[in-house]
């Protein structure tokens, strides 16, 4: 090691000249040490955020198939639709019902208008799921009943025509025809979570598609704290929201 000796000043003088030079050198290693650990967690926190970011990304890919915006659920290759609304159960109608689907209704007011989106081969077994849908998420899941009876009509029994000196309110049909009728169908629904997402739908139907679901049925718990008990016990970090969007309008309990 070559070092620089000032002749002008004693041999202590250069010595304590190095070593203040030392010091400031330890001091500046120690705040680079900090800026550099500061600099790093930040790219790991920028890593974090752009994992999070193509996460949402692809759930709201996910979240833009045109049935989501209404009650659903997926059956086989089957996509079973309830509207949560007059407006919905409208442009149910209006916009998706064509002529090889199947439409449900549970029989009783304040029911939604449900259909099974079919290339025209619909068995009875399909049409016992979408049952499902079309009792638990009517009026009778707020009534707190235990079961109701739901009927299954094709697209041309399903009208918005109107008998003479009557008027149809929106949301409101004219079913003409045979009402095909499955008698006492079971208010009891399953909730789970499917590569990250809430589904619902019949015990059988949702068992078969991921192991991580309640079942649930009309009872006293507010359906807020009904959506935070399923948040717990399916131990996920999925909104609670998305949660409670798939429970029907009323109180419910965990069976």
């Amino acid at each position: 090691m070559e070092v620089e000796i000032d002749f002008r000043k004693s041999p202590q003088d250069n010595a304590n000249h190095y070593f203040e030079e030392s010091k400031w050198a330890k001091k500046k290693l120690e705040a680079s040490k900090k800026a550099l650990e500061k600099t790093m967690k930040e790219i790991e926190e920028l890593g974090k955020e752009e994992i999070v970011i193509e996460e949402k990304v692809k759930k709201k890919e996910v979240k833009e198939k045109w049935y989501q915006k209404f009650h659903w659920t997926v059956y086989k290759e089957f996509i079973i639709v309830g509207g949560k609304n007059a407006t919905q159960n409208e442009l149910l109608f209006k916009k998706h019902l064509e002529v090889n689907d199947i439409a449900l209704h549970a029989d009783i007011p304040g029911a939604p208008l449900t259909i099974i989106k079919s290339n025209g081969n619909i068995s009875e077994e399909i049409i016992r799921e979408a049952s499902v849908i079309a009792a638990s998420y009517s009026s009778a899941w707020k009534g707190g009943v235990s079961a109701v009876d739901v009927y299954w009509i094709k697209p041309d029994q399903v009208s918005k025509t109107a008998p003479a000196g009557e008027y149809l309110t929106k949301g409101s049909f004219m079913i003409r025809g045979t009402k095909n009728y499955l008698r006492r169908v079971e208010l009891k629904l399953a909730i789970g979570i499917k590569d990250s997402e809430v589904i619902s739908g019949s015990v059988g139907n949702i068992k078969s598609q991921t192991d991580d679901f309640v079942i649930i049925k009309p009872g006293n718990i507010e359906q807020k704290e009904l959506a935070k008990q399923i948040k717990e016990r399916l131990k996920t970090d999925i909104n609670i929201d998305e949660i409670r969007r798939k429970i029907p309008t009323g109180d419910g309990i965990i069976i």
